[in-house]
């Protein structure tokens, strides 16, 4: 059976099929850099011992400048271009920006070091927004329909006997992302092929019903980037027969 090829523009699980307009998007992210501007600059003044030491620091604040790089990228380059991004790359750049907020707040508001899972979570958004700077500067340069991301083939298999399984939805999330209900996206397609355009970022995937996203296959991490000749990157959900 064919597959489905869906754009990344998808819905939140449980939404109605609806355009979603990317004005509220935008809006945040260009008042993005200028609200994380106070707390990485807080930041940034806390000794070495509130990070387990001077290279950890060095880490965290290396990043924090490559995500303020990208969001005042971001900011500038929509001011220069008459359509915005695609809408998932606004989405996903702005609830990371919020999650580092959080994470900065929470830790300049306490007295211990910072955990070593949320020094993880700050560089690997600044290395997903590495990636979407680079697909934002081919994207500025080619125009709409040219952004750098790749393609991603879902299959739902039986468990047992690798046969296809239609009726189930796949789901996925950023993996940075995983902890926030709002984020977790759903296929519209029931197919047990589908295709999916994606932006370079690592993801979580699975099936799960039609009523919600409780995995019913293991959640599979998936590192998307682009490939060499635009092949596909194959994604294999394995699910017991109901």
């Amino acid at each position: 059976m064919k597959a489905l090829l869906l754009t990344a523009l998808l819905l939140p699980a449980g939404s109605a099929v609806a355009a979603e307009d990317p004005a509220p998007y935008v809006r945040e992210l260009l008042a993005s850099d200028a609200s994380l501007g106070p707390v990485v600059e807080r930041v940034n003044r806390l000794p070495p011992a509130r990070f387990d030491g001077a290279d950890e620091k060095e880490e965290v604040v290396g990043a924090l400048d490559e995500i303020r790089g990208f969001l005042e990228l971001l900011s500038t380059g929509i001011a220069d271009v008459k359509l915005p991004p695609p809408l998932e790359v606004l989405r996903q750049s702005l609830a990371e920006a919020r999650l580092v907020k959080a994470v900065l707040e929470a830790f300049v508001k306490g007295a211990g070091p910072l955990a070593a899972a949320e020094r993880a979570t700050i560089v690997q958004i600044s290395e997903d927004m590495n990636l979407k700077a680079a697909g934002f500067d081919e994207w500025r340069r080619k125009g709409e329909g040219h952004w750098r991301g790749a393609r991603v083939r879902v299959r739902v298999r039986g468990a047992d006997d690798e046969a296809p399984v239609a009726g189930l939805r796949v789901y996925w999330v950023p993996r940075l992302l995983a902890g926030v209900p709002a984020e977790i996206r759903e296929v519209p397609s029931l197919e047990p092929e589908v295709a999916l355009e994606l932006p370079e970022a690592s993801y979580l995937i699975w099936a799960g019903t039609v009523a919600g996203p409780q995995p019913l296959s293991p959640q599979i991490r998936v590192d998307v980037r682009r490939q060499e000749g635009e092949r596909e990157i194959l994604v294999t959900l394995p699910v017991p027969r109901r």
